[in-house]
This record gives structure tokens, sequence and C-alpha cells, in this order.
């Protein structure tokens, strides 16, 4: 992290077309989501999960740029979280955030991400 840049709360974009599905995101909605959910739950999980922290911000370019936050909820009777990466650039700009993943559990079990459950900032 460089002496420059600082962290900003921000609410959290709660509508899915802010988000755009990486590449990464398509084969884990495919490998780990239910055929009957694929449609639905990324939407759901945006709309109505819980939001926190998933990690620290990530500089650089490419998909996972930015800070990692997680959406999570009870769908179906089970946890699911979806991973996003907050980019500060669609914050302040007409732009879309990316989706990085989705599986099941809570977001302090993922396999990809660490140091979840801290307030979404930028």
């Amino acid at each position: 992290m460089t002496a420059d840049l600082v962290t900003v709360p921000v609410a959290v974009p709660r509508t899915p077309p802010s988000y755009r599905a990486t590449s990464h995101f398509q084969q884990r909605l495919k490998e780990r989501v239910p055929e009957y959910l694929r449609d639905s739950l990324p939407g759901q999980l945006i709309e109505d999960g819980r939001v926190t922290r998933a990690g620290e911000y990530r500089p650089g370019t490419g998909a996972g740029k930015g800070t990692p936050v997680a959406f999570s909820d009870e769908i179906g009777g089970e946890t699911w979280s979806l991973i996003v990466a907050l980019r500060p650039r669609a914050l302040v700009r007409d732009g879309t955030h990316a989706a990085l993943t989705v599986y099941r559990g809570p977001p302090s079990e993922s396999p990809e991400t660490a140091d979840s459950g801290r307030e979404a900032k930028v």
C-alpha cells in the first residue's frame, strides 16, 4: 500500500447491472451453483445479501483490481457468497465493478479470499 492511498467508506452498489461477470466467475457459477439457481442467485445476493469486506485493496490491472467485497445470504436453506471487486473508477464514473467468484458457504470460508468480516471501504 502506498502513502497516497486513502480509505473511504462507500455505499456498495446493490443493483446487479453494476457488476460485470469475469470468466472466472462464469466458470465458478457453472461448477458450483445448481442449474436451477444460476439465473437468480447472483442477483439475489447482490440485492439482499449481507455485505462484508473480503480482503485488502488490490492494485494493478485485471479483473481482481479493487477492493474485494462479499455478498452473502441464505438461499434455498444454504449460505451462499458472491465476491466482487469494487473498482474506484466505477464509483466515480459510470462503470462496472467485477463479479469474481461465487460459492456455497460464508465469506470467511472462501478458498479464494481472506480477511472478511469488515465494513466495505475503498
